[in-house]
This record gives C-alpha cells, structure tokens and sequence, in this order.
C-alpha cells in the first residue's frame, strides 16, 4: 500500500507546485534540474524509510527503553487536551527538537558529512526537499518525534502534524519568488529557507527551523536581507549527483571538510 500512496502524493505535489513555480518563480531554472532523477528515488525511498523509522521510534519510546518515564498525569493531560492546544504546543515543541537535530548537523563535522548531501544541491525546489542522507532523516526523526510521543500526543494531532509538516518541508524548498512580509517572523517560508541554503558566509549558521520562524528569532539564528537575493546555492565540496554515491558519501575518507565548516 505504501508505493500507491507514494506515487499519489508525488502525483498531487507535483501538480500543486510545478504550476506555482511557473507562475511565481524566484529564478529561472528548467524543471529537469541537474539531479532531479536521484531526487525522485530520494521521495520513494525516504517514504518508506520515514514511515518505518516513526513506527520504529514509536515502539522503542513505548515499549522497550523510556515506558512509563513520563507520569501518567502528565501524557494523560496532555492527550485530553483539545486538538487546537495539542497543536500549539506540539508544533513549538516538535520544532525545537526538529532545530536541536538541524544545528547539531551543521556543527558537528561528522553530523555534517550527512548533510551536506541535503545542501548539495545548485539549484532549489520542491524536489530537493527529499534530497536527504537516511542518517540524516532518522537522526532529525528521532529529536523531533520522540518527545511527542513521550508526552503522549493523540493520534489525532499525529496524522495533523505529520501533513503539516511534509506539506511545509516542500513549501519552504520550492522555487517561489513571492514575498511574505510578516509572516518571515511566524512561519518558514521559502523566501526565508533559501538564505539557509545559500553561499554566503554570514548565513551558513541561520534559519535552522523547519516551520516555526519564531523559533530562529527566539534564539538569535533568524536571518532575511530585505536588499538582496543569494548569490547562490550549495557546498563547497564535491558532492556527488547520483543516489548510491551520495549514500556512500559520508563515510568516505575526506581530507578536508568543506570551507563552509571552517568557521564553526
């Protein structure tokens, strides 16, 4: 059942956003980008691996290691709640785990290695979103659901969540040029994330959060040139195009790391 699914909800995005990429572009760029065939295996291979490793995840926080190492005060309080404050405060505390797993790939060099696959890429949209190492997937998995399932979140909030985070990971990736304004300081947005994913020196270390901006803001990682657009996208290391390569990638004898560590 899982491929159907995948093939559908690849079927929908692209419907959705390859019109609005045409209509509201931020740059000029074909639709048979460099390494977009490796980015399609990337979104049926990362689909399964997301829903296997949640499942996994769940199971080990559940069952086998941390059972019972929240009181039941608390997971029953916060199941109970309605659905409205369950996703107010699940969104801030799913983003801080999802930032502290984000950041700690960005400093720590061998953290790094795995996702530099992920920074990569030359050129941004939708498709790229997917472009991610199953290390890093699972690691950035594990600090973002891993207390929501400790706390005791209803399932209901969890198939909400879930949409709503895939639907704001191909949103912040794709190549819209639209602006938005306020919204920079609530939500991520792509006008925000493609400074993430830049050239330029002085933002290699900002907008680590995934949806909430007010995250970044909160902690002093917020960044937006109101002036100017990037001057480009990717590493400065030789990141191989194709999947298996990338697989390998990481665990490959690098002499140096790239110059955008080199500040850390």
């Amino acid at each position: 059942m899982m491929i159907p699914e995948a093939i559908k909800g690849f079927l929908l995005l692209l419907l959705i956003f390859v019109p609005l990429e045409r209509l509201f572009s931020h740059q000029r760029q074909s639709l048979w980008r460099q390494g977009w065939e490796t980015d399609l295996i990337y979104f049926f291979t990362g689909n399964l691996i997301g829903k296997t490793s949640g499942l996994v995840i769940f199971l080990l926080v559940n069952i086998l290691f941390v059972k019972g190492i929240v009181p039941k005060e608390i997971t029953g309080f916060v199941n109970q709640q309605s659905l409205a404050l369950q996703l107010i405060s699940g969104l801030l505390i799913g983003e801080i785990g999802y930032y502290t797993a984000h950041r700690m790939l960005h400093q720590i060099p061998w953290l790094w290695r795995f996702h530099a696959i992920h920074h990569g890429a030359k050129e941004l949209d939708w498709l790229v979103t997917v472009r991610v190492h199953p290390f890093d997937q699972i690691f950035t998995k594990i600090f973002q659901i891993s207390p929501l399932y400790l706390l005791g979140y209803s399932e209901r909030f969890f198939a909400i969540y879930a949409l709503f985070s895939a639907t704001m990971a191909f949103f912040i990736h794709s190549n819209l040029g639209l602006k938005f304004r306020f919204l920079n300081y609530i939500l991520v947005t792509p006008e925000l994330h493609r400074w993430h994913h830049s050239q330029n020196p002085e933002t290699y270390h900002t907008n680590f959060a995934a949806q909430l901006a007010c995250v970044d803001w909160l902690l002093g990682t917020w960044y937006l040139s109101k002036r100017r657009s990037p001057d480009g996208y990717g590493v400065n290391e030789s990141v191989p195009v194709s999947y298996l390569k990338q697989l390998i990638y990481p665990w490959q004898n690098h002499q140096t790391l790239s110059q955008r560590r080199e500040n850390l």
